[in-house]
């Protein structure tokens, strides 16, 4: 009776040590709205996956228990969690990166011969070979 308990119990703690999963779902810190196709992998490796369309994501961390996880996503800053645990829902919460531009004016330099402008596009554009002479000849 005691062997079968041991077995048991050996077979149980085998099981749970094998099977550990990183889930959660991904927000954004500065709506709390969740965030789509977030990218979640083990760092130093090829394995990751994708959050769904509501952040949610499940990743298989039993190889790679130790490992760093990294979760990005473009336009946000990256997360990069070195303590985690499996088998408990995590909320992750990224935030934006936010990108100033510099001022951009656009002028018009009138209408101009429309003719003239076409062909030094044609001959800019396509080249002046032999095969793409028929594009803009005249």
């Amino acid at each position: 009776m005691k062997k079968i308990t041991i077995i048991i119990l050996l077979l149980t703690y085998f099981s749970t040590a094998h099977c550990q999963v990183f889930k959660g779902t991904v927000y954004d810190r500065s709506t709390d709205s969740t965030l789509s196709y977030a990218i979640i992998y083990i760092s130093g490796t090829s394995i990751g996956m994708y959050s769904d369309l509501h952040g949610n994501f499940e990743l298989d961390i039993s190889k790679f228990s130790s490992l760093p996880i990294t979760i990005s996503l473009f336009g946000y800053h990256s997360i990069t969690l070195h303590k985690h645990a499996g088998n408990i829902m995590n909320n992750i919460y990224l935030t934006p990166k936010i990108m100033e531009l510099k001022e951009v004016i656009v002028t018009a330099y009138g209408r101009g011969n429309r003719d003239e402008y076409l062909k030094i596009f044609k001959r800019e554009f396509f080249g002046e070979t032999q095969n793409s002479i028929r594009f803009y000849t005249e």
